[in-house]
């Protein structure tokens, strides 16, 4: 019979290890849905109190938005007020270089709300029977609320939110005090406000069939980059 020496024996399981470790993309095993965990903050900060978010008309944010398949800036600006069933509502574009859609938003007592969208091609307002809120404001840690997307009238999704934990997050428009917000739709998502708006975003993709139990990595980035007010 053949032995093989014991160093070789360490030799191929040293090997084996590290062919294995090349062959697998990275993979994020962090938080699994429903269960928030706080692990994605950049440095702990301070607790910050969120009112609503500014609309003023001419506020004007830029992001860079990175993904695996692409990467691109888009701008979202504030461009005018307006009446949307008797509420006042800010009418915000967002817009790449050859993409554009509108949207009309609200800042009430209990938070910050999607009232409507104007589609382009044909041209037609669609008011929201029941807006979604979007934020719950002032933001409360552990607060928690449900939404449901009725701009899908045949597949409503549901989506349910959080208010995590306080943020220090650094971008290339500086320095921002935030509180941390998930949103669950089955695979979670990690947003980060400030008194500015939205600072970061991460938007997380699944490995395998299965959600539940399955091995997440970050599918996605937004940052911020500037800001003009």
């Amino acid at each position: 019979m053949f032995i093989v020496p014991m160093k070789y024996c360490l030799f191929f399981a040293m090997l084996f290890c590290v062919l294995a470790s090349c062959s697998k993309a990275p993979t994020y095993n962090g938080p699994k849905p429903n269960t928030p965990q706080s692990l994605l903050h950049d440095t702990l900060g301070p607790a910050i109190q969120i009112d609503s978010i500014p609309l003023a008309v001419g506020n004007t944010w830029q992001y860079l938005y990175t993904s695996d398949e692409q990467s691109y800036f888009y701008s979202v600006k504030v461009v005018a007020d307006t009446i949307i069933k008797g509420e006042r509502a800010a009418k915000v574009y967002t817009y790449t270089d050859s993409l554009l859609s509108i949207a009309y938003y609200s800042n009430r007592a209990d938070g910050y709300y999607l009232l409507a969208n104007r589609y382009l091609n044909p041209d037609s307002l669609v008011v929201l029977a029941k807006p979604n809120r979007i934020l719950a404001l002032p933001n409360v840690i552990n607060n928690t609320w449900n939404t449901v997307d009725s701009t899908n009238v045949r597949y409503p999704e549901a989506f349910g939110w959080q208010w995590l934990d306080y943020d220090r997050i650094t971008t290339v428009a500086g320095s921002f005090n935030c509180c941390r917000l998930s949103m669950d739709d089955g695979i979670p998502s990690y947003s980060y406000y400030s008194s500015k708006g939205l600072v970061k975003k991460l938007t997380f993709g699944v490995n395998g069939i299965q959600h539940v139990g399955g091995v997440y990595f970050i599918y996605s980035t937004t940052i911020l980059t500037s800001v003009n007010f």
